[in-house]
């Protein structure tokens, strides 16, 4: 039976749907050598009445070894997830397994929705850092004042190695925006920090190039006028990626240089 459940789930919907009646019956009486391929077989027939039973599974850890007809893990949470809404995926925000929250936090950070604005809150301030940095870039796209004040304390409350990891989530979700909206939580004091948070940034917009950064870039220098050294960090990170609203940065420093 489970061989045969490989097969289905091998097939996929629509093609093996006939096959999801007698998958249901088979699950009744499934015990541990079949009952996980069985309703992963569903999951891949897109079935949503099986999303709970899968989920328990999942936290159960017994989902993540099924295995593919041809060979290799067949197992994708984001494949459960799609099986309901995004509202009733959010309902599992508070679930126990930090799996799960995170599982949430990824998918509600894809395609960011300002009504899951509060759910993103919640999990950007989980205990565990593996969920909150996933709700991070969340947070980050959806970019209202709503959404950045708790993303910006969490950022401020982070240990050296989750902030690091938060910033990361904030540049592969959101790109070098979502860095310079992390200029805002450097730590003025004591001095030796606020250089190596600004360097670790700066560093990390240099590589990242994003052609993206012109406007949040500027806006930031302008409301913030930080001192001249970081000032032309952001000339050079504009100059970068050809944006000329660099030169004026770096026409001041010159100036500077000369005096």
């Amino acid at each position: 039976r489970g061989t045969c459940a490989q097969v289905l789930a091998h097939y996929g919907s629509p093609t093996a749907d006939a096959g999801k009646a007698p998958l249901k019956e088979a699950l009744k009486t499934a015990d541990p050598s079949d009952k996980r391929q069985i309703i992963w077989a569903l999951v891949e027939l897109k079935d949503a009445s099986i999303f709970d039973v899968a989920m328990d599974s999942y936290k159960a850890g017994e989902l993540t070894t099924v295995l593919r007809l041809e060979g290799g893990r067949a197992f994708d949470p984001v494949k459960v997830a799609k099986l309901v809404s995004l509202s009733q995926l959010a309902g599992r925000a508070g679930d126990a397994s930090a799996a799960i929250r995170q599982l949430v936090a990824t998918i509600l950070s894809e395609t960011p929705d300002k009504k899951f604005t509060d759910v993103l809150i919640k999990l950007v301030q989980d205990k565990e850092i593996v969920v909150a940095r996933e709700a991070a870039s969340g947070l980050g796209r959806i970019g209202d004042e709503k959404a950045r004040g708790p993303l910006v304390e969490a950022l401020k409350k982070a240990d050296k190695d989750s902030r690091l990891k938060f910033l990361q989530a904030l540049r592969d979700g959101i790109g070098g925006e979502g860095l310079v909206l992390a200029l805002d939580t450097v730590k003025t004091e004591p001095e030796a920090t606020n250089w190596f948070q600004m360097r670790q940034l700066f560093d990390m917009i240099h590589m990242l190039a994003d052609p993206r950064i012109g406007d949040s870039l500027v806006a930031w220098v302008e409301k913030t006028k930080p001192f001249i050294h970081w000032e032309t960090e952001a000339g050079v990170a504009l100059a970068e990626v050809g944006d000329a609203r660099g030169a004026k940065y770096l026409g001041k420093r010159m100036l500077k240089s000369n005096k």
